[in-house]
């Protein structure tokens, strides 16, 4: 789903929308980069993190919630400098893996992992499902991420024809971003436990020192 009704779904369109357009290419450019990045912090994880959410549920709710908090905080320490960086560089990796005519694509990429910061940094983005999978919650797992992939292309049949690119980016996004959202807030609801605020306050925060200071 996340793939077919998100990336797939938007480059048919743009290639009957913008035939023979180099933002096409730009869009799917972006889109790889941007799962790389998310693949180098979660590759593995849903599978590892079922395991030991099974394992847990077996204990006590308070176990999952801990667990669930732990996970949360991982994926913040790891994910948000990672995507900040290559979000900060993203002209010099998409020159330096697809040629200097691909560079326009760098903005797409900024865009992608921007809303990737609050969906996989903030949320924990898909690492949940294996959460709501262990209490039983599969059936609104599929439902949850297969209505707002119809949104998804909804919306994108609309405007694509007007805005290209960016608009078919920034609403898959934004529709995947909501699918978390729904998804964390269900985790929550389920098992208990809180939000890791400060976590993101001190990853966000140094992060966001260190590319200043990196810019400087």
């Amino acid at each position: 789903l996340y793939l077919v009704l998100g990336r797939q779904s938007d480059v048919l369109m743009l290639a009957y929308w913008f035939p023979g357009s180099a933002q096409v290419s730009w869009y799917d450019n972006a889109w790889q980069i941007g799962l790389v990045v998310e693949n180098v912090v979660t590759v593995g994880l849903a599978g590892i993190l079922f395991s030991m959410y099974v394992r847990l549920a077996t204990e006590s709710r308070s176990a999952l919630a801990t667990a669930h908090y732990r996970v949360l905080q991982c994926i913040q320490l790891i994910f948000v400098p990672v995507a900040a960086t290559v979000a900060l560089i993203a002209p010099g990796v998409i020159g330096t893996l697809y040629g200097p005519q691909f560079v326009p694509a760098a903005e797409l990429v900024r865009v992608y992992l921007l809303l990737d910061l609050v969906d996989v940094g903030l949320l924990g983005g898909g690492a949940n499902n294996a959460l709501l999978n262990t209490v039983g919650k599969e059936r609104l797992v599929l439902w949850n991420r297969g209505g707002w992939g119809v949104i998804n292309l909804a919306v994108n049949f609309m405007i694509i024809p007007r805005y290209g690119a960016l608009a078919a980016l920034l609403v898959s996004r934004l529709c995947n971003l909501s699918a978390a959202s729904v998804e964390y807030a269900v985790v929550v609801r389920t098992i208990g436990g809180g939000y890791v605020k400060r976590t993101a306050v001190i990853v966000f925060g140094a992060t966001a020192l260190g590319i200043v200071v990196a810019s400087l």
